[in-house]
Order: C-alpha cells, then structure tokens, then sequence
C-alpha cells in the first residue's frame, strides 16, 4: 500500500509541476492571484472559522444557514401577518426557539435518566 502511496503523490507531483507553467500560459498571472488568495483564505478559516465553529459546536457551514432560515422564514410571516418590525419579530422567534429548544432537552434529559434509573 505505501508503494502505491508513494506512486500516488509522485503522480499528481510531476501532473501538477507539468500542468502549472501550462496553466499560466494559458490564463496568465491569475493563477498566482488565486493560490495569493488562497492563502490568505486558509490563514483565516484557521485563525477565524475553525475556533468559531468549535465554540457553537457546529460542524459544517450548512448548520448556521439552517439556523438562520429557520428563525428568519417565520419571523418575516410573523411580522407580515402582525405589522411588527422584522428585528422584533427576529428576536422574538429567536428566544421561543431557545425556551423550547431548553425544555425540550431538559424534559428528555431527565426522562432518560429515569428510564435508566
């Protein structure tokens, strides 16, 4: 297996360094712009995202989307139906959804311990 690991990297070694002098010819310096940038976007996913989502405990990026087109969708109908402003309504959603998020958890938490017990 190592001995084809080793194939393996020098491979796509000898693709990339035939396959990168031909990419700037073809497209000129913009491919050095990109790896620049993508550089600069490693740094900050490390320095920034990764702390960020360790801290939230969220695994992937689609969780914050879902988060927040879950407290976003029914505060616009909330403030649409009602006529109160959206932030309200944003805020107002938000604190439901933590209170019964809480409840929930806890309700079940403490079922599980009786089952158990």
């Amino acid at each position: 297996m190592q001995e084809f690991q080793k194939r393996a990297h020098l491979h796509l070694h000898l693709l990339k360094v035939i396959g990168y002098p031909a990419e700037v010819y073809n497209t000129g310096l913009n491919i050095l712009m990109l790896n620049i940038a993508r550089v600069f976007t490693t740094i900050t996913v490390c320095l920034v995202y990764i702390p960020l989502f360790y801290r939230l405990n969220i695994i992937s990026t689609y969780e914050i989307f879902y988060l927040g087109f879950v407290t976003y969708a029914p505060s616009f109908a909330l403030s649409q139906v009602t006529g109160i402003d959206l932030w309200i309504s944003v805020v107002i959603t938000g604190l439901v959804c933590t209170l019964y998020t809480t409840l929930v958890r806890t309700y079940n938490y403490y079922r599980f311990l009786t089952v158990r017990l």
